[in-house]
């Protein structure tokens, strides 16, 4: 259920990250401050097995979609209310989106690899620590936030099943972070520092990183325990590259040098080649953008992890293919609805005739985008 207008999401990097969340789904564009739309609600819910919703406490209950309201025409409902600070206590009004608990969590300084100084910062120094927290904007708060939500209504359907009662279960953006950032979100005397990436972002520490190799190329390795490194210096020195073990179990700047000076000597397909399959952790880490490794690397192919679509306004793209499939079948992959796309479906669906239809169209009680 969207707002008349649309969800403002669409409006984002030319609704490109809204596609990429409602794919397959449907949508309804609903006037829910109105009577009729709010009656509209109820009765879509009243067929549903879970809703869910990311209202402040007390706005479901002003447009006649609180639990009780709900539970009242589907007992067996799983509702689920979804705050950025829990539904309580003096920060339960504060709305929350993505960036806030991603730097309250650590993860936003993860990526920046350097920390806030805590003197006052003048105001070039703002800007240029706004843009750098901005930049380090890691992906995982909203995820994080969403897998506790997909969790949760699962673990619901699954007490329906056992108990054959619905409830509501109370889901908090910052709880869901904290659990996903638990290494770094909690603290206790003794606890060992975490590790932060290098000042030029290569990585955590000289064997676990990127380095340059020949023609422009650049390497990750991942050999962060003693018998890793004993392994890849049997395996430079079988290559008949010089290597010095008590170095690379410096773990300093030194080690940085070392493997500096022979990952130059190769390009990244040489070493890829030499060391991966012999269980050494090195691959080449240059080969494609973020974009282009959806469309071109031969494992997401292989995978499926992409498939062909059809957008309603945009015409043939590709969408995220499954993540799982059941039995080894491809499951039906829909792309994403334009906005109120479904309405007329879904009102017929709950007993609206097209004669009522039209009249909700011409109220204002529902839209739809045209394409």
């Amino acid at each position: 259920i969207e707002q008349v207008n649309g969800d403002p999401y669409r409006g984002l990097a030319m609704g490109v990250g809204s596609a990429r969340v409602n794919a397959g789904k449907r949508s309804i564009s609903l006037n829910l401050k109105s009577p009729e739309g709010q009656a509209i609600a109820v009765k879509l819910a009243a067929e549903a097995d879970v809703l869910i919703h990311n209202y402040r406490p007390g706005v479901p209950e002003k447009l006649g979609i609180g639990y009780d309201q709900i539970a009242a025409v589907n007992p067996n409902i799983v509702y689920l209310q979804v705050n950025g600070y829990g539904p309580d206590g003096p920060g339960a009004q504060r709305p929350s989106t993505h960036p806030i608990p991603g730097a309250a969590m650590g993860g936003v300084l993860y990526q920046m690899g350097d920390r806030i100084p805590a003197e006052q910062q003048d105001i070039p120094a703002l800007r240029t620590w706004t843009r750098r927290l901005m930049r380090a904007n890691e992906l995982n708060p909203d995820p994080n936030t969403a897998m506790v939500v997909c969790s949760s209504a699962l673990l619901g359907l699954n007490a329906l099943k056992q108990t054959g009662e619905g409830q509501r279960i109370l889901i908090d953006m910052f709880g869901a972070n904290a659990y996903a950032n638990h290494d770094d979100f909690l603290a206790y005397p003794g606890k060992p520092a975490r590790a932060m990436p290098d000042e030029g972002l290569h990585g955590l520490h000289p064997t676990y990183r990127l380095y340059a190799a020949a023609q422009e190329q650049w390497v990750f390795i991942a050999i962060p325990e003693a018998k890793e490194k004993k392994h890849f210096a049997e395996r430079l020195t079988a290559l008949g590259i010089e290597v010095d073990i008590a170095i690379l179990n410096r773990n300093d700047e030194t080690t940085v040098s070392h493997l500096s000076k022979i990952f130059k000597g190769k390009d990244a397909e040489f070493w890829e080649a030499q060391l991966a399959p012999e269980g050494v952790g090195c691959v080449r880490a240059d080969r494609y953008s973020p974009v282009e490794f959806w469309w071109h690397d031969p494992q997401v192919h292989a995978l499926n992890l992409t498939q062909p679509s059809v957008h309603p306004a945009w015409g043939a793209y590709d969408r995220h293919g499954a993540n799982v499939t059941f039995g080894g079948r491809q499951p039906q992959l829909k792309p994403p609805p334009t906005a109120g796309q479904h309405g007329n479906e879904l009102l017929a669906e709950i007993g609206y005739n097209e004669a009522a239809v039209a009249k909700l169209f011409a109220q204002g009680i529902i839209w739809q985008e045209q394409t």
